[in-house]
């Protein structure tokens, strides 16, 4: 009976955690329950951070595609800058071109009518002297007329 009073004691004392084993159990329990949650916390973490590798993972693919589109775009902008550059000298040339034309015919033009102004006052003072030459002519046939009437006797 004391053997079984002995190992009641004995089980009771583990059941109330009064010994060193009890002690050292629950220390590590303790231990365990720290290291389990220390674990967690990393697993979270690399959880975590692995999502985050992810997500710049995806996001870098897509950075880049954006990047490359830039690129692409500023190149085809480069190449468009310079065709427009070449279009403008062209156009530059051509206005120049046709500046120095309008000039030329506008010269061209002054002196045709100035030409034409002569030619046209020339004309007119043809005109004026054919006028006068046919007042002249017709005056002088009047006056002839006029003498031969009086020759003849019928004024």
């Amino acid at each position: 009976l004391a053997g079984l009073q002995a190992e009641n004691d004995s089980l009771r004392r583990m059941e109330l955690h009064q010994t060193s084993d009890t002690h050292r159990i629950d220390e590590l329990k303790d231990r365990i329950a720290e290291a389990a949650a220390e674990l967690e916390a990393r697993q979270q973490r690399k959880a975590t951070l692995l999502h985050m590798k992810k997500r710049l993972d995806v996001n870098q693919v897509a950075f880049d595609a954006h990047i490359k589109g830039m690129e692409e775009a500023l190149v085809a902008s480069s190449r468009e800058f310079e065709e427009v550059k070449a279009l403008m000298r062209q156009l530059e040339t051509g206005n120049s071109t046709a500046q120095e034309a309008l000039r030329t015919a506008l010269d061209k033009a002054t002196k045709e009518r100035e030409l034409r102004n002569k030619q046209l006052a020339q004309r007119r003072l043809e005109a004026a002297n054919a006028k006068r030459m046919e007042e002249w002519r017709e005056k002088r046939e009047k006056a002839r007329l006029k003498l031969d009437a009086e020759l003849r006797g019928d004024l």
